[in-house]
């Protein structure tokens, strides 16, 4: 590769609706409406690279994400929120949006090794979440996550490779009640480490461990509830990518995801009047397959 700083941009305009109907005979139930949003986002970024020896990059982002339909509209057939149970669509729900700034390089100081480091920060205005108090999704405060990962890939010559990752993450509400509280459902902490071994170019294992930090439950906005717990969880994958006839290759992958069958939750609220936690998905095999064409 030679020296060169290209710079990239982006737009996207995009308009759309959510429409909803309930046809529940449940007393109170039956709805019909619908909202309109539009907005548009945008990238602008900029590369350096320095032969094959690493890259610099600096990126900004305005983003925006709609509400879900599920966000809006009450499906479960029974009292909406608030209180006495009336508000089946809440139009009130705005979009999220706001604006990110990520920072970041490889070098590859060896030929066999190569690192990573990126700085981030992400500002959200109008963030959604559950409140359990009206029993409905609504608009938060000013947020920001502020965070850095830092990665490492070694690949000597021969079959195996190793890799590990951390992730590091300050988030917090920038305004309103809960100035300077931690967001809830997002972790400070997340690291990954992995070991690929490929004894051919067709054939590869690779093994990984992946461990969480303890979060605030959802809706815990006042961060004085007990934090659900964090984890680690090991996955295994076996790749099969045969070429096949006129240059086409295949990817057949089989795998156990929690390998070790470790119990855990992903998802824990706090409703006001009790804690509720989804549980994760225990031992789970996978298969796959694809084709290049």
């Amino acid at each position: 590769m030679t020296r060169g700083c290209p710079l990239t941009v982006g737009y996207r305009f995009q308009s759309g609706s959510i429409t909803a109907r309930d046809n529940e005979i449940a007393l109170g139930t039956q709805y019909e409406d619908s909202t309109r949003f539009t907005d548009s986002a945008g990238r602008v970024g900029i590369l350096y690279r320095h032969g094959d020896s690493g890259r610099v990059y600096l990126r900004y982002d305005r983003i925006f994400r709609y509400p879900f339909t599920d966000e809006i509209a009450y499906y479960q057939g029974f009292l909406g929120g608030p209180f006495p149970g009336t508000v089946f669509f809440n139009k009130d729900l705005r979009p999220e949006r706001g604006y990110s700034i990520e920072v970041g390089a490889e070098v590859r100081p060896l030929g066999s090794l190569e690192l990573g480091l990126t700085l981030f920060s992400t500002n959200l205005t109008d963030e959604i979440a559950y409140n359990p108090a009206s029993g409905l999704n609504e608009n938060l405060w000013k947020t920001r996550r502020n965070g850095a990962e830092v990665s490492l890939r070694y690949r000597p010559d021969g079959p195996a490779s190793f890799f590990c990752a951390y992730t590091w993450i300050d988030p917090e509400f920038r305004a309103g009640p809960h100035k300077g509280n931690t967001i809830p459902l997002v972790p400070s902490h997340k690291a990954t480490a992995g070991v690929a071994y490929a004894p051919t170019t067709t054939v590869s294992v690779e093994a990984s461990v992946t461990a969480t930090s303890s979060v605030y439950l959802g809706s815990d906005f006042d961060n004085d509830q007990p934090r659900l717990a964090g984890s680690a969880v090991v996955d295994l994958f076996c790749h099969l990518r045969p070429e096949l006839t006129g240059g086409r290759t295949a990817h057949l992958f089989a795998g156990v995801r929690n390998i070790f069958d470790a119990q855990y939750a992903t998802l824990g609220f706090d409703w006001g009047f009790m804690n509720v936690y989804y549980p994760a998905q225990g031992r789970t095999y996978v298969a796959g397959a694809s084709l290049e064409l």
